[in-house]
Order: C-alpha cells, then structure tokens, then sequence
C-alpha cells in the first residue's frame, strides 16, 4: 500500500511541480516546494478526520446512494442536481482527501494571483471577483451564494476535470476564444452550466 501512495505522490509531484516552473522555479526547487504542499494537505487530511475515508469512497457513494444511506443521497444528488455525471463523482471522490485538497491548492494558485493583480489595479474586492469570474470557474459549495448567486453559483468539484478537458478540447492556445463564447454570460459558471445543458460538456 506504501508503494503505491508512493507512486501517488511521485505524479501529483511532476504534474503540480509544472506550476512553479512555469513561475520562474528551478525543477529541483518545484519539487521540493509541490512536496511541502503535498505533505501540508496530508496533515490537514488528517487533522480535519478526512483521511479515515476508505478507499473507493467514490465507490461507495453511488452504491450506498441507491441503498439509500442519507450521506450518501445528501452527497450524490447534490452534484448530479448541478451537472455531476456518475463518471464525475465516483473519479472525484475516489481520489485521496490529499488529492483533492490539492486539486483546490492549485485552483486557487490560479486565481489569487490574478485576484490580486485586479485589486492592484484599483478594483473593489466585488468588481475584482466579479471580473476575476468571467475568465475563470469557480468552484466550491453550489448552494454557497455568499459571493455569487443564481447560475454564477459555484460549481462542484466534481465536475472539474471535465471542465478542464473540454478546456483542453478548445486548446488552452485558444482560451480567448472560450471567454468570447462566454462574454454574453454574466460568469465562466454560467456560460459552463449552459453548456452542460445544452450536452457539449
């Protein structure tokens, strides 16, 4: 079992540590900085109780969901009502508490940089968010309406990596071409959840 969270570990670092590359870092630097990031997830994992989740979690959501267990149900139908395939829950919730709280680390590497840029350049904290949310997803609890409300609501987790592959699918060399198609949206989130409904993504 070792071995294999080793090898775990192993690809998490040479997909993530690509980030600090691309920042400036030197590749022994990155991996050492993705390593550091990758053990602070593991312990916050543990310390929250997340880390006592079996494996194949994702597994067992959709099987316990038809048996009808109430965590389970709460879990699986909150990301189907908001676009989450089947596919989408069991990849998401069979990755390790670790992995997903690294998936988050990195989504925010992304957005907080530009948050900040936005701010810098005399922008409220509101129009900030607001403008930082027409080029960019944004995920988190979808009945969270704190920041945004209605079809600008955050998207689940679990449909992520297929929002990225069809990013990938537009080519990210094109990324100006997805936020024209979503310049007549009021958010990336809007223009996403269309798309699901329409079944291109």
């Amino acid at each position: 079992m070792r071995e294999k969270n080793d090898s775990l570990e192993k690809q998490c670092e040479e997909l993530y540590s690509n980030f600090f590359v691309s920042i400036g870092y030197t590749e022994k630097r990155a991996r050492k900085e993705i390593r550091k990031v990758i053990a602070e997830c593991k312990a916050e994992a543990k310390k929250d109780g997340w880390e006592k989740l079996p494996d194949k979690y994702g597994d067992w959501l959709l099987e316990n969901a038809k048996l009808g267990n109430i965590l389970a149900v709460k879990i699986v139908e909150k990301a189907r009502l908001n676009g989450a395939k089947d596919e989408d829950i069991r990849n998401y919730w069979n990755m390790k508490e670790w992995e997903r709280r690294l998936m988050i680390w990195y989504d925010n590497m992304f957005r907080l940089p530009a948050f900040y840029k936005l701010e810098d350049e005399g922008l409220s904290e509101v129009l900030a968010v607001k403008k930082l949310n027409k080029s960019f997803p944004y995920y988190g609890d979808p009945d969270d309406t704190t920041i945004c409300s209605g079809e600008d609501r955050p998207l689940p987790y679990e449909i992520k990596d297929r929002v990225n592959s069809y990013m990938e699918k537009c080519g990210f060399s094109n990324f100006g071409e997805i936020e024209a198609k979503s310049r007549n949206y009021s958010s990336m989130n809007a223009f996403i959840r269309e798309e699901m409904m329409k079944g291109v993504l």
